[in-house]
C-alpha cells in the first residue's frame, strides 16, 4: 500500500516537471577540493566543503554544528549502488541531509533530508534528485526525532534517468523496508557526503548493497 502510494507520488511529480537526464562526470567541473580534517568517522576521512567554522569535531568521532563535508573514501563510479547506515541526532529544527553520487562541492547528488519539526517527535522527511523534491515523510511515520535515529537505505544509481532508493529502520527491523520505489532523478558524481544544521552525526558506514532489484 505504501509502495503504490509513493509510486504515484513520483508519477504525479514526474507528469509536472522534467527530468535532467544529461551531465556526467566532469573532473574539471569537480573542482571544489574541500579542506582536510585530521578527522574521520567511520574510519572515514572527511573533506570539509564550504565554511568549515561551524563543525564541532568530537574526541568521539562524532560531528556536530553547522556545515557540510564529503569523505575521502569516493564511490567506485556514477552509477553505482551501494548500501549506508546512518546514526545521527537532531536538535529542535535540525536537519541532516545525507548526498549520495554528487560531484565534490555536493550538488548534483541525491540528497535526503530528515529534519525535526521543532522540539517535537516528528520527522520530516524529503528526497531531491535533479531538482525535484518529494515529501516522503509518510514513511517514516514510526520513527522519533527527539531521539536517536538509526537508518540504513540503498542507493541505486544504475536504473537510467531514475535512481532507486530503499529504506530499512535500522533499530527495529533491517529486513522489512519502510520504503521502497523510483525518484524523479539520479546522481551525477562519485562523492558522497552530508551537511548537518543544529544535528549531530553519531557514525556512519558504506557498503555493498543490500538488495539488488
Amino acid at each position: 500500500m505504501r509502495y503504490n502510494y509513493f509510486k504515484s507520488l513520483v508519477l504525479i511529480f514526474l507528469a509536472g516537471s522534467l527530468v535532467a537526464c544529461g551531465g556526467g562526470y566532469n573532473p574539471d567541473a569537480d573542482a571544489a577540493a574541500g579542506s582536510s580534517f585530521d578527522h574521520s568517522i567511520g574510519g572515514y576521512g572527511i573533506l570539509t566543503v564550504g565554511d568549515p567554522s561551524g563543525l564541532t569535531l568530537n574526541p568521539d568521532n562524532t560531528i556536530e554544528g553547522e556545515g557540510s563535508f564529503r569523505f575521502a573514501d569516493t564511490l567506485d563510479g556514477i552509477e553505482t549502488n551501494n548500501n549506508y547506515i546512518l546514526n545521527f541526532e537532531l536538535a529542535a529544527d535540525g536537519q541532516l541531509v545525507f548526498i549520495a553520487n554528487s560531484r565534490q562541492d555536493l550538488t548534483r547528488g541525491i540528497e535526503m533530508t530528515f529534519k525535526r519539526v521543532g522540539a517535537t517527535s516528528d520527522l520530516q522527511v524529503t528526497i531531491e534528485t535533479s531538482g525535484n523534491v518529494i515529501d516522503i515523510s509518510d514513511f517514516f511515520v514510526g520513527i522519533k526525532a527527539d531521539q536517536s535515529i538509526s537508518l540504513m537505505f540503498d542507493v541505486h544509481n544504475n536504473h537510467g534517468a531514475s535512481a532507486h532508493i530503499i529504506a530499512w529502520d535500522h533499530l527495529v527491523d533491517s529486513d522489512n523496508a519502510i520504503l521502497d520505489g523510483t525518484l524523479g532523478g539520479r546522481g551525477f558524481g562519485k562523492d558522497w557526503g552530508i551537511r548537518v544544521s543544529d544535528s549531530k552525526l553519531l557514525s556512519v558506514s558504506k557498503g555493498p548493497p543490500k538488495d539488488d532489484h
